[in-house]
């Protein structure tokens, strides 16, 4: 038995394919366009992992809290200053 929602998915799948492909571009679409193609008009030459500091392991701090505000309610939240302070403390351990 088909979920009653599956056609009306179905629609916005096709609208959103449809209005994404059209052929007149916008402005911003040009300009995107013409900085990518002078961009990738010369060869760049690949740069050594350790050079660039590549975090080659893939490791992704993860910071999870509920809201940054003035006044904390829990343990779950931080004030902009404790926010900043852990960013600040996170670049240096790079």
């Amino acid at each position: 038995m088909r979920h009653p929602l599956v056609p009306l998915g179905a629609l916005a799948g096709a609208a959103l394919l449809a209005t994404g492909c059209s052929t007149v571009p916008s402005p911003a679409a040009g300009a995107h366009h013409a900085a990518a193609s002078s961009a990738a008009a010369g060869p760049v030459a690949a740069k050594n992992p350790a050079e660039v500091g590549a975090n080659e392991l893939g490791q992704v701090p993860v910071l999870m809290y509920h809201q940054l505000t003035e006044d904390p309610a829990s343990v779950y939240d931080r004030t902009p200053a404790d926010f900043r302070a852990e960013l600040e403390r996170l670049a240096r351990e790079k």
